[in-house]
């Protein structure tokens, strides 16, 4: 009588613990796990097509309500013009609902995509999601954030910092992971790896960039 019960909480444990403990995220030498969203522009974004064009920089960030999140994010909106003529791409990825990256997006004025992960897919596959600590939630809060109002599916999931270098073969040649929220990689080492990459320079048009 009990056994299917059973069969259902072992099938759901492994997957309830991934997302719980399995912050490592993937490593340089990994393929890339591929995929396809909607970004802030409701534009398709292909990963295939992308790497198609040149090397991908990939970031993961938790939220806005976080100031190395908004610096890296502004570093790398600082920098596009350098990346795009290097050859490179960016994409940035988020937890956050669509509607606070749209907020966010405008008021920086990036210019690269970002993607709402809703179903967690990306994160999960990156292996960089996690439910944030309760110590931590009340510690935004009294901040004046809430972050299950903020995230797309209104739970405490989130992204851990996270860049990647995705070498047009979809293999990783860069990946900075970090177990603290606020540590993120600087636009130095960013270009740095992207130049070890020999990429081919191609130019990019910038909207409304005075350029």
């Amino acid at each position: 009588m009990h056994t299917p019960i059973i069969a259902i909480l072992f099938t759901i444990i492994p997957v309830f613990l991934l997302a719980q403990q399995d912050i490592e995220g993937l490593k340089i030498g990994d393929k890339a796990p591929q995929f396809v969203a909607v970004d802030n522009h409701a534009m398709p974004i292909y990963l295939n097509r992308l790497l198609k064009q040149g090397p991908v920089v990939l970031m993961f960030y938790h939220g806005s309500w976080s100031n190395s999140s908004l610096t890296q994010l502004r570093n790398l909106q600082d920098s596009l013009r350098m990346i795009y003529d290097m050859g490179g791409e960016v994409i940035a990825i988020t937890t956050e609902s669509m509607e606070n990256i749209i907020k966010m997006s405008n008021k920086m004025q990036t210019k690269f995509p970002i993607i709402s992960d809703k179903n967690r897919m990306i994160s999960m596959k990156y292996k960089i999601g996690k439910d944030m600590e309760s110590s931590k939630l009340e510690e935004y809060k009294k901040k004046g954030y809430d972050i299950k109002k903020m995230t797309s599916d209104g739970t405490a999931f989130v992204s851990m910092p996270a860049t990647y270098i995705i070498g047009q073969d979809g293999i990783i040649k860069a990946a900075f992971v970090s177990k603290d929220y606020e540590i993120t990689p600087s636009i130095h080492y960013i270009i740095a790896k992207l130049m070890e990459e020999g990429l081919k320079p191609h130019k990019r048009e910038f909207e409304n960039d005075g350029g």
